[in-house]
């Protein structure tokens, strides 16, 4: 993905050694992370937000063998279909719905893009008077799949504030009219990958009670 976006938009890959697992990166400075700016300067973060993923999108995907190196989003939702829904501690209802959404945006998916795949605030730095991203999975995908790890994030601050179902719909909205992309998938996108990672946590032994916090607010919003 780095050698893709080759610094349009994101850090830029020096060189790398496969072998011994190594990359060489640009450094950027003063790489303070955009989620510095939470919650006071949201509109400044989604604007440059929108701004990276404006970038990122235009960058042509591969064709031939490199295609087939990059994931794809319904690879990462196949996990949905092969869950046993009654084995998790995630409240069933929660992981029957996120199925169903996963399903149906599948199924009408528009154009594939080379999608960063974790643009949230901590992997979006300033590189001077500009920000850039840091850290991309790669993935191909519709574009709205993107915004949907920035509604989420800084999870455990966003879940602790007041307002954080305002905050929430605000997002949305905001994203839905920079980028013309309708609300509803925007929303939709964002309830399945907070779902989608809530279980990834809960197979990594980690903590999920948070991010189905996230996905009950994204669902109020």
């Amino acid at each position: 993905a780095l050698e893709l976006y080759n610094g349009n938009g994101c850090v830029r890959l020096l060189a790398h050694d496969t072998d011994q697992q190594a990359l060489l990166l640009e450094q950027l400075l003063p790489a303070r992370p955009l989620s510095s700016s939470f919650p006071h300067q949201e509109e400044l973060a989604i604007e440059q937000a929108v701004r990276i993923m404006n970038q990122l999108h235009t960058v042509p995907l591969p064709k031939g063998g490199a295609w087939s190196q990059l994931p794809h989003i319904d690879d990462w939702l196949s996990l949905f279909e092969h869950l046993d829904l009654e084995a998790h501690t995630i409240p069933l209802a929660h992981l029957r719905k996120a199925r169903t959404l996963a399903k149906q945006l599948l199924a009408t998916q528009r154009a594939p893009v080379l999608l960063h795949g974790d643009l949230h605030q901590g992997n979006i730095l300033s590189d001077g008077a500009t920000w850039r991203a840091i850290d991309p999975k790669g993935v191909v995908g519709e574009p709205a799949y993107e915004v949907g790890t920035f509604i989420r994030n800084p999870t455990q601050l966003l879940v602790e504030h007041e307002q954080a179902v305002e905050l929430i719909r605000n997002r949305i909205d905001r994203f839905s009219q920079l980028l013309q992309i309708d609300r509803q998938r925007i929303k939709e996108w964002s309830y399945v990958q907070a779902v989608l990672a809530a279980v990834w946590n809960e197979q990594d032994d980690l903590e999920c009670d948070d991010m189905i916090r996230v996905a009950e607010l994204i669902d109020q919003a």
